[in-house]
């Protein structure tokens, strides 16, 4: 019994050991990078992003990875009859789990895969213009001032995202949708919802990872 024990365990060392020495890439890998954020809904405006990204090999075409990234976008809103021309630019900065499934192992290599995290959301301000009075000393002029005035506070929710993209060297590109729950408010005494999502466009450089 002890012999057949030793023979199993002996096996099971050679098969994990031809597993790893199967793989062509190193496991770990850290990527860095910046892009483009493109929110939706009446108002928005994009901004920029960067992002970190972790990630370790499953096996030559499978990866799992940690997303940090922080966006600076203006988020739009969606159900009002108001028409807002544009909100401040705030910080959208998400914790996400990934996994990445590569097509090919030559050093152009595309992928496909899916996130799903944590996204924490700087809380939307607009600026309005109040009017104090008419100045009959002059011309009769109106007299404004302006004043921000927050619409929604600061929240997490939980988002998901596919990806698409490829790998070409130590370089990637890849583009995602980030579909995150939007956030309710009231303007103007109505109903109304700011657009969380946003499409993410990034380039960044991968640093280990490469092959054996």
């Amino acid at each position: 019994m002890a012999m057949k024990t030793k023979i199993l365990l002996t096996c099971f060392a050679l098969a994990c050991a031809l597993a790893a020495s199967s793989q062509n890439f190193k496991k770990f890998r850290v990527g860095i990078g910046v892009g483009y954020a493109k929110p939706s809904g009446s108002g928005s405006r994009g901004g920029g992003l960067v992002y970190l990204e972790p990630s370790y090999r499953l096996s030559d075409a499978l990866s799992l990875g940690l997303r940090v990234e922080s966006a600076i976008v203006a988020r739009g809103l969606s159900g009002s009859s108001v028409d807002m021309e544009n909100f401040d630019l705030s910080t959208q900065s998400s914790y996400t789990l990934n996994v990445q499934y590569y097509l090919s192992t030559n050093n152009f290599r595309p992928f496909f895969g899916a996130g799903l995290g944590i996204h924490n959301l700087s809380a939307m301000k607009t600026d309005v213009i109040v009017v104090d009075g008419i100045d009959f000393t002059g011309q009769g002029q109106v007299q404004t001032h302006t004043e921000s005035v927050n619409l929604s506070d600061a929240q997490s929710k939980l988002g998901f995202y596919p990806r698409l993209g490829f790998d070409l060297g130590h370089f990637t590109f890849s583009v995602d949708y980030n579909f995150i729950p939007n956030t309710k408010t009231t303007v103007s005494g109505s109903d109304a919802s700011f657009r969380n999502n946003y499409l993410g466009v990034r380039l960044g450089a991968n640093f280990g990872g490469g092959r054996k």
